[in-house]
């Protein structure tokens, strides 16, 4: 692939995923306009700042590196464009509530196994470009630096997620006198079953 048809692809790419990934999220809104996907894109406050920090950063080196990886490395470049996609998925459709573990009116709630999915890609997909880029008349490939920096801040923004925003809402209820350890466990184990469940349903 030429540089040119890589940047017309890329411009493409981003093209419809603003305009296609927003209407699940949005579907209540009678006209869906080019400045809602813009203000779904902009930079959001509290701890949603840090996500959208590095999301911001983890997008903007695969868009960059779409120039770096060579030519005839079509599966390479791929990977990058679902690095990207990745990115811009978990902008539009994951909100961040106030509080952690609260219910908020989104495609994706931060503790749904598609946004966990979708996190764990962001860390995946850099890993395998960086491994899978083929050296160049021996030299390695000017892309597999910015690949591993991706991957980097892909595996950052997954453990900060997790730790903040899903880790909460997996712990049981803790041991108390009124609950003995044998319930506690039955109790664990029925919460754990009710939430799969309810995600399944």
């Amino acid at each position: 692939m030429r540089r040119n048809n890589l940047l017309i692809l890329s411009l493409l790419f981003v093209s419809v995923l603003l305009w296609v990934i927003p209407f699940p999220s949005m579907a209540q809104t009678v006209d869906l306009s080019f400045s809602d996907v813009l203000d779904t894109l902009k930079p959001r406050g509290g701890r949603g700042l840090i996500y959208d920090i590095l999301l911001y950063a983890i997008f903007i080196l695969a868009f960059i590196n779409q120039f770096l990886i060579p030519d005839k490395q079509l599966p390479m470049t791929l990977l990058n464009f679902s690095t990207m996609g990745a990115a811009i998925i978990i902008k539009l459709l994951v909100t961040i509530p106030g509080t952690p573990c609260t219910w908020v009116d989104a495609t994706f709630q931060p503790d749904d196994y598609p946004t966990f999915f979708i996190n764990i890609w962001l860390v995946v997909a850099p890993l395998l470009l960086a491994g899978g880029l083929r050296s160049v008349k021996g030299k390695p490939s000017s892309a597999v630096a910015p690949a591993v920096l991706t991957f980097i801040l892909g595996a950052i923004y997954f453990f900060v997620f997790w730790f903040t925003e899903q880790r909460p809402c997996s712990d049981p209820p803790a041991p108390t006198a009124s609950l003995p350890a044998v319930e506690y466990v039955m109790s664990a184990l029925t919460v754990g079953v009710a939430s799969v469940g309810g995600r399944l349903s």
